[in-house]
């Protein structure tokens, strides 16, 4: 809406994402993995732009990592967000937290099988994990921004599949992958329509003096010191 009353000005614009990450079968450290993928997915009770959404996991070790998963998924309670020890506050509103709570229900319904999961109250919702058999499109959870604490995971054979499941989104801000494969590294960077592609590590890894910003719906133009200058002048 802004863009289309800006008329002919110039503007910047960060439009949130989707982020998928990616796990390979010979990814290093899975309870590393596990540990980097929770704070991503949950810390700030999810309501982060360029939090992990969607995780696709590499069948041969999808046990494994879903086990680490959660049980570091079932330790993020919301908790008073004045506490220094608190990882998972409260929602902005109850509204937000009603939204994703109705998503949740909606993929539950369509098949999706909660690895953790618990009741809202108020606008506070705890981590959930929902593990799919398939790719889970046509679900809001799946292919809309979720802001909230919530991780759809996803299980496949070859990296060719997974590249396909994590780049059909109309968003492309930050996508993370892990693997040991620097080809694999490359064919990702190739492939993946994202404004910054993360390796060994997970999207929601940015300092400020990176080149940050969306391809698709997930924006215009990049941020970061020197970028942001000559996008405004």
């Amino acid at each position: 809406h802004l863009k289309s009353i800006a008329g002919r000005k110039h503007v910047l614009l960060e439009l949130g994402g989707n982020a998928a990450c990616i796990v390979h079968e010979d990814a290093d450290n899975l309870a590393h993995v596990a540990a980097k993928i929770c704070a991503s997915a949950f810390n700030y009770a999810g309501q982060v732009c360029i939090k992990t959404q969607r995780l696709y996991v590499h069948r041969a070790i999808a046990d494994r990592l879903l086990t680490e998963i959660a049980a570091r998924a079932k330790s993020y309670e919301p908790q008073d967000p004045k506490s220094t020890t608190t990882t998972i506050g409260p929602m902005i509103d109850e509204r937000a937290a009603k939204r994703v709570e109705q998503w949740i229900e909606q993929a539950r319904a369509g098949g999706a099988e909660a690895l953790t999961s618990g009741p809202r109250v108020n606008n506070r919702l705890p981590a959930t994990v929902l593990r799919f058999d398939g790719s889970g499109h046509g679900l809001p959870i799946v292919d809309e921004e979720v802001f909230g604490p919530v991780l759809t995971v996803h299980t496949y054979g070859a990296l060719d599949e997974a590249l396909e499941m994590a780049g059909n989104t109309r968003y492309g801000l930050q996508a993370g992958l892990f693997t040991d494969s620097l080809s694999r590294t490359r064919e990702a960077f190739d492939r993946l329509d994202v404004g910054a592609h993360i390796v060994n590590d997970v999207p929601s890894t940015r300092v400020d003096a990176m080149p940050y910003g969306g391809r698709r719906d997930s924006g215009l133009g990049r941020e970061g010191v020197p970028y942001a200058i000559e996008e405004m002048t």
